[in-house]
């Protein structure tokens, strides 16, 4: 047990481009097919991460530009997605027009920030410390969540797990269990960058009045929604093009 982080730390972890792109194809199908029930618990069992990184995105903005988060919730209930268009939200307490623009700002940045450091620090052989920082992101988001039923329930999951690999003899079974949650993470992660550039595209040139981001920054700045779509979308395509890109060679 005394020696499990020093081991846990060097423990190398093999990526598959295949799998990841695999994983991030089934991530935006289903995301565009959830009206139907099966893969609407599909997709919102596949979106609570990437979910969860993009409010947290508001959050750690928030909080570094000045601000007070208050709340960061995702949303579990199919009826309650459907009736509030929302599948997560974040409230903060801003003060300064500045800092709430930065908080808006990187809900959409922080997905594609999360997918260039897990693939980095893969790269440079440190990934187990990309699995730590999400575990303390983690649990940042259980102590601020107002919500924390099905948060709990999974932190107690995740603590059953470690403690039961820590007492195990094998530190490479748990190389394996490691690999398998860096797919997934980047998968969804690299799905979300994806799937979120489509839905930025169709926001900005829909007719509708919809409030969303864009809109939020549109209204606090004065400056139009498509500058800050450009963004958002030029940072997601240069993550998709990083990760393909280090995970290629």
């Amino acid at each position: 047990m005394i020696h499990f982080l020093p081991n846990f730390l060097s423990e190398p972890i093999n990526i598959s481009l295949v799998t990841i792109t695999i994983i991030a194809l089934i991530y935006v199908f289903v995301h565009h097919r959830r009206q139907q029930p099966i893969l609407s618990l599909i997709d919102i069992i596949l979106g609570y991460f990437p979910i969860l990184i993009h409010e947290m995105g508001h959050v750690i903005a928030n909080k570094l530009s000045g601000g007070k988060p208050k709340d960061l919730v995702v949303v579990w209930r199919r009826k309650e997605r459907t009736e509030t268009g929302r599948q997560g939200y974040a409230i903060t307490g801003s003060k300064s027009r500045l800092n709430q623009v930065i908080t808006t700002l990187f809900g959409y940045i922080m997905p594609s920030i999360m997918l260039i450091l897990g693939v980095w620090l893969k790269h440079h052989t440190f990934g187990p410390i990309f699995l730590i920082i999400l575990l303390l992101m983690f649990l940042y988001y259980v102590m601020l969540t107002s919500k924390k039923f099905i948060p709990t329930i999974i932190l107690v999951v995740i603590a059953a797990a470690l403690y039961e690999v820590i007492s195990a003899p094998n530190i490479h079974d748990f190389g394996q269990i490691t690999t398998y949650i860096y797919h997934l993470g980047l998968g969804t992660l690299l799905g979300e960058v994806a799937q979120s550039s489509i839905t930025i595209f169709l926001l900005t040139f829909t007719r509708s009045i919809q409030e969303w981001d864009g809109s939020q920054l549109k209204q606090l700045t004065k400056i139009p929604t498509i500058v800050f779509s450009v963004i958002w979308i030029a940072i997601n395509v240069y993550a998709v093009m990083y990760t393909f890109n280090i995970l290629w060679s």
